[in-house]
């Protein structure tokens, strides 16, 4: 089978970070459709400003032919910019979700689309809460990074990432539940911040955003959650850097793929508890070699630890949430043990991790 062009691309057209999403919930009236969406760098009206809009495509027939919806204003002019690094997703009712980050008045929010017949129509943008890009400014290649000079870019580490207990596949005991979580810089340098939000009524309010508790020293670079079909328990997968900003190019820069894991609301059964939320002490620092540095650390050493799923729950305090250090409005997370999922024989071999860091911008 031949590919399907979706967005065709030329000198004044990119369509960037883009994300697709089957609906896969039986109950849904538009069962089957797919829809895929990005950001579209248009012509750029001489320096004045670059109109991004965000576009969503659906398809009803398996991906053979698809049509287009521009979802808002296209306006990206340093004022006001539309959502980008979207994320959408349904629910058990076929309702689709557009996620994005974007500005306001300079302020930088999460955003929500919504549509209730098959992505036709959307209404928005509903402004969830601000976001702040962690990292700094590098003076070497003009992008945010975190790690230090001259280091990885982290353009879009704030944009949300987001999932729904719809029910898959029947789509019968969907709760609907939304969880949105997105990495965060408002405490400034070496201090960001996992946050999260949910909503049980489609969107129309959001509980938090609220702080991930997450092991000491890891700071949050790219996050992902994911909720179980029937609601009942929540991931987030992230990567984080376990050292601080460098401020040069020699020193070790650590960094770590982690996936925590909670229940989202009360179990019918019960289930053996897990050896590996018993404590497992953090790893220890690596040794230095003859010339006085110390090594990288490898991307998959934390994961690869035998027996341990490094998602830090044994040495927390009971909850995965907590409240941020300047509470953002009506933050009422709720607070349950952790637990940290049986590892499976073969866990040691993977490498779950959130989406590949992207960063804005048709040279992105």
């Amino acid at each position: 089978m031949n590919p399907v062009v979706i967005s065709k691309q030329n000198s004044t057209t990119f369509s960037d970070k883009e994300q697709i999403w089957a609906d896969n919930a039986q109950t849904s009236p538009f069962f089957g459709s797919v829809y895929v969406c990005w950001a579209s760098f248009q012509s750029n009206s001489h320096g004045q400003a670059l109109p991004t809009p965000l576009i969503v495509a659906r398809s009803t027939d398996g991906g053979n032919t698809w049509v287009q919806e521009q979802v808002g204003p296209a306006t990206d002019n340093g004022i006001n910019s539309q959502p980008d690094g979207c994320t959408v997703r349904t629910d058990s009712h076929g309702n689709v979700y557009v996620f994005g980050v974007g500005n306001r008045n300079r302020t930088s929010y999460e955003m929500m689309y919504k549509s209730t017949d098959g992505g036709a129509h959307f209404t928005g943008p509903a402004l969830l809460a601000s976001a702040v890009d962690p990292g700094v400014t590098d003076p070497v290649i003009g992008r945010p990074v975190m790690d230090g000079v001259a280091g990885a870019r982290n353009d879009l580490a704030f944009a949300p990432s987001a999932d729904i207990a719809n029910g898959a596949p029947t789509g019968a005991d969907a709760t609907n539940q939304i969880v949105l979580t997105w990495a965060d810089g408002a405490q400034g340098l070496n201090h960001e911040q996992l946050l999260m939000m949910t909503s049980t009524n489609g969107g129309s309010s959001f509980t938090g955003p609220a702080a991930v508790t997450l092991a000491p020293g890891d700071r949050p670079y790219y996050a992902a959650p994911a909720i179980s079909p029937n609601g009942t328990d929540v991931y987030v997968t992230y990567n984080a850097f376990t050292t601080p900003y460098r401020n040069d190019t020699s020193s070790s820069r650590g960094l770590v793929g982690v996936i925590l894991t909670r229940a989202a609301r009360p179990r019918t059964t019960s289930r053996p508890s897990s050896s590996a939320t018993t404590s497992t002490p953090r790893r220890p620092a690596p040794a230095r070699s003859a010339s006085g540095t110390t090594p990288r650390t490898p991307r998959t050493a934390r994961r690869s630890t035998p027996g341990a799923c490094r998602c830090g729950l044994a040495h927390q305090s009971p909850g995965l949430l907590r409240r941020p250090t300047v509470p953002p409005r009506s933050v009422t997370p709720t607070s349950m043990a952790p637990r940290c999922p049986t590892p499976h024989p073969e866990s040691r071999h993977l490498s779950p991790g959130p989406r590949n860091p992207r960063g804005p911008g048709p040279d992105g």
